[in-house]
């Protein structure tokens, strides 16, 4: 399947986190990952736009050294995805922003 690429680091959103994630687990108290964290953050959020409404489904986040990449499709749209490619930098609220500007371009 040939999903959408949507790169964080090409749309002009500022950034709001200015550190790399690391990969590996928050705390020796806390077993949750980064991944799992970006999985909390964004599986069944809403978005809003008009009068419709889109909530996310997070089917995959792959981390590397430095890039972060969030596989998502819609409750509403099952079978359409697309890939949201984070740069290092990039926090919730960036990746929050590109979502939102890809469901008013009507991308998604």
């Amino acid at each position: 399947m040939d999903l959408p690429s949507v790169q964080g680091n090409a749309t002009g959103f500022t950034s709001s986190q200015h550190t790399a994630p690391a990969l590996r687990s928050l705390g020796s108290d806390n077993e949750m990952t980064v991944a799992d964290c970006w999985f909390a953050a964004l599986d069944q959020r809403p978005f809003t736009s008009g009068n419709r409404c889109w909530t996310t489904r997070v089917v995959g986040v792959h981390l590397d050294a430095s890039h972060t990449w969030i596989q998502l499709e819609f409750a509403e749209h099952p079978g359409r995805s697309f890939l949201l490619h984070l740069a290092p930098w990039a926090g919730l609220h960036d990746a929050v922003s590109i979502i939102r500007a890809e469901i008013i371009r009507g991308h998604v």
